[in-house]
C-alpha cells in the first residue's frame, strides 16, 4: 500500500448506493450542500444490488460510497432470514464487485460501512473500544461487515483510496424515516414499550461529514483504515422522556449488549461529534411533529 490519491473536489460525480435509506438521506443532503453531484443507485434508480456489471454506474465518478445493505426489513442482526447464501451473495460478494469494478474504471476514493456487530453481542468491555480490539461476531451481519473490513487496506494503493467507518446506530433525519416515530407514536397512546434497552447512536449528519472527509483529505490518513463512530449512549426510557412522555411505569434500563466504541482517532482527525442535547432536541422535534398529526 503506497502512494496518495488526490482529493475529490467539489462539483465532482460522487456514485451512492442505499441513497433510499436513513443514511443515505444524510449523505445526499452533505453532499449535496458540499457542491458535488450525486449519481445515486437505489431499487429505483440506475438498478440494486442484485445486479453483476456496476461498471456503467461507476463510469466518471471520483469516489463511491456504498452505502446499501440487503436484509430482512427491520433486522440487521438475523438479516439474512433462513438464506444465509444469499445473504452473503447480495452484501458481501457485491461490495467485492464494487471494489474490483471502481479500480478498473479509475474511482479515486471509496467509504465503506461496517457495524459495532464485528464485535458481537456477547462481549462486555468496562470502558469504550478502540479500533484495535480484535473483532469476535456472532451473526452473519457482523461476519460480513467484519469481512468487508479486510478489504480496505487490499483495494488501497496509489490509484484507490478506501476507508471504511463503523457507526453505531444512526438517528435524525426526516420524520418518514426517523427510527423512533412508531416507539414514540404508540408510547403516546400509552403503550409504552416493554424493555428499556441502552444503546449506542450517532447522529446521520456526523457520519455524512465523516465520509466527507475520507474523500477530501489531502493527507489521505484514512487511507486503507477503520474508524468507530459513535456519540452517546442512551436508553429507550431516556428517548422518551425528552418526548414528554411519562416512563415511570417502564423496567430499569437493560445493560447494553456489545461494547461502546471510542471515536478519538476520528476526533483526532478534526470530526466534530454531537452530545446530548442534539438527541434530545431530535427527539423533542419528532414528539412535536406527531402531535400535530403528522405521520411518521
Amino acid at each position: 500500500m503506497g502512494g496518495m490519491t488526490p482529493a475529490v473536489t467539489a462539483t465532482s460525480t460522487i456514485a451512492l448506493t442505499g441513497a433510499g435509506g436513513r443514511l443515505g438521506w444524510f449523505l445526499q443532503q452533505a453532499l449535496g450542500q458540499a457542491a458535488y453531484a450525486v449519481r445515486p443507485l437505489d431499487r429505483q434508480v440506475h438498478g440494486d444490488l442484485t445486479q453483476t456489471d456496476f461498471r456503467p454506474f461507476l463510469a466518471g465518478c471520483s469516489a463511491l460510497i456504498h452505502a446499501a445493505f440487503d436484509h430482512i426489513p427491520g433486522k440487521y442482526r438475523g438479516g439474512e432470514g433462513d438464506d444465509p447464501i444469499q445473504f452473503w451473495d447480495r452484501n458481501f460478494q457485491s461490495t467485492l464487485r464494487f471494489l474490483e469494478q471502481a479500480r478498473e474504471v479509475g474511482v479515486q476514493r471509496v467509504v465503506l460501512f461496517s457495524s459495532r456487530a464485528i464485535y458481537g453481542s456477547h462481549q462486555q468491555f468496562d470502558a469504550p473500544i478502540d479500533e484495535g480490539e480484535p473483532a469476535q461476531p456472532d451473526s452473519h451481519y457482523g461476519a460480513i461487515k467484519g469481512a468487508i473490513e479486510r478489504l480496505a487496506p487490499l483495494y488501497t494503493d496509489a490509484k484507490m483510496q478506501v476507508t471504511v467507518l463503523r457507526p453505531t446506530g444512526i438517528y435524525g433525519g426526516p420524520m418518514a424515516l426517523n427510527k423512533w416515530g412508531p416507539m414514540v407514536r404508540e408510547a403516546g397512546k400509552g403503550r409504552l414499550p416493554t424493555t428499556n434497552k441502552t444503546a449506542t447512536e450517532v447522529h446521520g449528519a456526523t457520519v455524512a461529514q465523516a465520509a466527507i472527509m475520507a474523500l477530501t483529505d489531502p493527507e489521505n490518513r484514512m487511507a486503507g483504515q477503520v474508524f468507530n463512530l459513535s456519540e452517546v449512549k442512551v436508553t429507550t426510557a431516556q428517548i422518551l422522556t425528552w418526548t414528554r412522555i411519562d416512563t415511570a411505569a417502564m423496567p430499569p434500563a437493560k445493560p447494553m449488549q456489545g461494547p461502546e466504541l471510542s471515536s478519538q482517532r476520528l476526533q483526532d482527525l478534526g470530526l466534530r461529534l454531537r452530545g446530548d442535547s442534539e438527541i434530545e432536541q431530535c427527539a423533542r422535534q419528532l414528539a412535536q411533529y406527531l402531535r400535530q398529526g403528522n405521520p411518521t
